[in-house]
């Protein structure tokens, strides 16, 4: 699941359901003012953390000379720690928005503010549902976007309750495809139908399955 990092309004789609997605490929673009703000933290920050850095250098320099107490130069590396801190955090808020190492250097270094955060898929896989459209207005963590990695398939068989055997590797094939799967396990819970949910990973033809599709499936 694909989520969004901070509220703002979605800019535009790069995907469409069904589209087989690579890691790290774009899926959609986030306008958000927080972006911006979030950005403007790095740049003070990263502007204290390197006049602090000069700071302590003077004063070491002035303490080697005898100019100055050693308790000077204690302060000053306080100071530049407590700059170089706030600078991390200030760079790790804009990691979980969604920014690569790239651009947050590139705004530590004053470069310039985006306002636009493009989303990229975490793994390979098929996008099976967008939630959002473009123009639509998200807030924090709601999901946007989910891929599944159609790779690796189950099958949730349906067998009757007074069903009984060992299911570990128990061969199932899907009738009117060359797929096949071998059983797991059994689950514990009886539904409304009488029946017990067998679970089969899918050992051949997943390419042939689609998540969320019923099909018919041959027991021996």
């Amino acid at each position: 699941v694909v989520s969004a990092p901070l509220a703002g309004v979605i800019d535009q789609l790069l995907v469409a359901e069904n589209d087989a997605v690579r890691a790290g490929q774009p899926l959609a673009r986030l306008a958000s003012p927080e972006l911006g703000e979030l950005q403007l933290k790095l740049m003070e920050a990263a502007s204290q953390n390197r006049l602090a850095a000069r700071t302590l250098q003077r004063e070491r320099q002035l303490f080697a000379e005898g100019i100055i107490p050693q308790r000077r130069v204690q302060e000053a590396e306080a100071a530049a720690a407590q700059n170089q801190a706030r600078q991390h955090q200030s760079e790790a808020a804009l990691r979980l928005a969604g920014l690569d190492n790239a651009t947050i250097r590139r705004v530590a270094d004053g470069g310039t503010v985006d306002s636009v955060v493009i989303l990229r898929a975490r793994s390979s896989g098929m996008v099976t549902q967008l939630a959002v459209k473009p123009g639509q207005r998200v807030q924090p963590a709601d999901a946007l976007v989910r891929i599944a990695d159609a790779s690796r398939l189950w099958l949730d068989v349906q067998v009757p309750v007074t069903w009984q055997g060992t299911v570990r590797g128990l061969p199932v094939t899907v009738i009117e495809r060359e797929s096949t799967a071998a059983g797991q396990s059994l689950g514990a819970t009886v539904s409304d139908s009488q029946t017990l949910t067998l679970r089969a990973e899918v050992t051949r033809g997943a390419q042939l399955l689609r998540p969320g599709e019923f099909v018919q499936v041959r027991l021996p």
